[in-house]
């Protein structure tokens, strides 16, 4: 009897194991044992929330002062200032030289990095530096391996996400019609709270008026003669 119940001990803990781990054990018809792992499925409405919830917090409030904004104009806005708008068509030529240049920019701050990683190239102050012809100088791409691993990457991102068939727009018709009426609008001004996230429209004469009243104040302000970043200048 001893000799039997330790021949069975593990198995009654594989047992015990399996049903801890909520486990369901089957035996086939060849004779083999089958492992199925049952699972619970969440409630829905638990998830409804969530999704919910999450798509609250990417709006922002939208105050209006002394102006009106319709329904569209009202919900572009409350996407926020940083928000993105997907366009309907990709320029090729004009994304292939933004990333060039962008590339460019990458190359030049590596090659003309110390062993700190700080750039060494001097910047100058001179006034006339403007009227200077830029270089188009490139620095050679076999310089460094990672980074031109990295812009390879970038490269073939940049290709899988522009050669896509289908296009989502991630705005709707009114919003997309709020955006060619904004830009038409040169009665308001748009700008983001001191405090808070924020959208305040105001009227441009009253966003002219309370920037005179405030720069109008003596305790904080005084009126100037001449510029005094001239002298800096000369110096």
């Amino acid at each position: 009897m001893v000799l039997v119940l330790i021949f069975e001990y593990p198995a009654l803990r594989q047992c015990h194991k399996l049903k801890r781990d909520n486990v369901t054990q089957r035996v086939k018809s060849s004779g083999e044992t089958q492992l199925e792992t049952s699972k619970r499925t969440r409630s829905r409405r638990f998830r409804r929330k969530e999704i919910q919830t999450a798509c609250n917090t990417t709006k922002s409030a939208v105050v209006t002062i002394d102006c009106q904004l319709s329904a569209g104009e009202t919900n572009l806005l409350s996407k926020g200032l940083n928000f993105c708008p997907k366009p309907r068509q990709v320029n090729a030529q004009k994304l292939s030289l933004d990333l060039n240049l962008f590339y460019r920019r990458l190359r030049l701050r590596e090659f003309f990095a110390d062993e700190n990683g700080n750039n060494t190239t001097q910047e100058t102050n001179d006034l006339h530096s403007n009227f200077k012809p830029k270089s188009s100088w490139n620095p050679p791409k076999a310089h460094c391996a990672p980074l031109e691993s990295f812009i390879s990457a970038i490269e073939e991102d940049v290709k899988t996400h522009t050669s896509a068939p289908d296009f989502r727009d991630n705005l709707n018709k009114t919003e997309r019609q709020a955006i060619h009426e904004l830009r038409k609008r040169d009665d308001i001004v748009i700008k983001p709270a001191d405090k808070g996230s924020a959208i305040v429209a105001m009227g441009k004469q009253f966003y002219r008026e309370e920037a005179n009243r405030l720069l109008g104040n003596p305790q904080h302000y005084k009126l100037l003669d001449s510029d005094p970043l001239k002298k800096s200048h000369k110096t």
